[in-house]
């Protein structure tokens, strides 16, 4: 069966779950993709609504409304490129049939044309204490330094939904600089336990040997915690700082009852699950992140988990973020800020984002359309996001005072 199919002026690649417009890929998002593809193998065969759900869904308990949402938003897709929205067709009561005229596609003949290399390389720095941290630094431009977080492995990763095209856009038009924080990926796994002064001590000697100066920083999630204290501590070797899905408070400084018994569930059913041959932990993880990618996404970010951390010390990583509270810096901030958050981020709601940006004067707020805890290429708001975040650091890059590289 031919994976590779062409309808119009659009081309479906059901192996690699792409949909490209006239070359472009069509911002529809990776489930209705999803449901395009299992549609269009069918070859104009009706395909019952209960089939679907179970292909696109498997072993998730999802409404009949979530399939007509993304039904809609592949008749919006092909109507804004030119298309016909009837060639997806409703069978009331039993399913739906993709009756657009299909053209197999050969596989390239030719692999496309290769963008400069990309420098992978992973050094290592000695922390204060001796513990070495690995770190990376990929392609030209102003540097750019991501605070250490969650579920990194900087070889692996380049290969995931997660970190992979970011890491790949911004390569290419900035220096970006990354690390494996203590005892994740490939920085020294026996670490004494961690505290949230040692993970900025980390960043600073990541920084001091790598970074000449001025810094962009790059804050996700619980890095927004360190960006946002280094930042206060040496405010001229930083240029500007983006913090995507980040907080000041962690789950126990919240002052809410109901999230500090979630998060102490979480603790110890992460202690217990994970890395465990059954991932039925991980997936419950990975749904709350990001609940809206495809089965392939999902399965490469359950993977991730299981080579980025052991049990114990992704444990200690949910008790840090925790006890994380930066919220008394936040008004010391002195450096250009932009906050970036999902608006429907079920793991870090919005609110949190929105106190961020109140919080720092002068701060700058972007609200993107999306489910997910880290904006996924699939999705609409992804280009808004990685475009927001290059078009603001390039306007501040050169700000701040020189530094040194050791």
């Amino acid at each position: 069966m031919n994976d590779r199919l062409a309808f119009g002026s659009f081309e479906l690649d059901c192996a690699r779950r792409v949909l490209l417009h006239e070359g472009n890929p069509v911002a529809a998002g990776s489930r209705a993709v999803d449901v395009l593809c299992e549609l269009a193998l069918a070859h104009g065969e009706l395909v019952s609504k209960d089939t679907l759900m179970e292909r696109v869904w498997p072993g998730t308990v999802v409404t009949e409304n979530s399939l007509q949402v993304h039904i809609s938003a592949l008749r919006k897709a092909f109507a804004a490129q030119g298309g016909d929205r009837d060639w997806l067709q409703t069978v009331p009561g039993r399913g739906y049939r993709f009756i657009a005229p299909l053209r197999p596609l050969a596989a390239p003949t030719h692999p496309p044309a290769a963008g400069p290399a990309i420098d992978r390389a992973v050094h290592f720095v000695r922390a204060k204490d001796g513990v070495h941290i690995a770190a990376s630094a990929s392609g030209e431009g102003p540097d750019v330094l991501r605070a250490g977080v969650w579920m990194t492995h900087l070889e692996h990763e380049w290969t995931t939904h997660v970190w992979g095209p970011l890491n790949t856009r911004l390569s290419q038009q900035v220096r970006l600089i990354r690390y494996d924080q203590r005892g994740t990926g490939l920085s020294d796994r026996k670490v004494p336990p961690l505290d949230f002064e040692t993970s900025v001590s980390d960043f600073e000697e990541v920084a001091r040997r790598f970074a000449s100066g001025p810094i962009a920083l790059l804050g996700i999630s619980q890095g927004a915690a360190t960006a946002i204290e280094f930042a206060v501590r040496h405010p001229k070797r930083v240029s500007c700082m983006v913090l995507l899905g980040g907080y000041a408070r962690g789950w126990r400084r919240r002052g809410e009852p109901e999230t500090v018994q979630r998060g102490d569930a979480f603790q110890l059913l992460t202690l217990q699950g994970w890395g465990k041959v059954n991932p039925a932990f991980r997936q419950l993880f990975t749904s709350l992140g990001w609940p809206d990618a495809s089965r392939a996404e999902m399965d490469a970010m359950n993977e991730l988990q299981r080579v980025s951390a052991s049990a114990e010390i992704a444990a200690q990583i949910v008790g840090l973020t925790g006890g994380l509270d930066v919220s008394d810096r936040l008004r010391q901030v002195r450096v250009p800020t932009l906050v970036m958050h999902s608006e429907r981020d079920a793991w870090v709601p919005v609110s949190l984002g929105r106190e961020l940006a109140t919080g720092i004067e002068g701060a700058r707020f972007v609200a993107l359309d999306s489910t997910s805890h880290v904006v996924q290429p699939s999705e609409p708001a992804w280009e808004t996001c990685v475009a927001t975040l290059l078009a603001f650091i390039a306007q501040h890059a050169g700000r701040g005072q020189q530094g040194t590289r050791n």
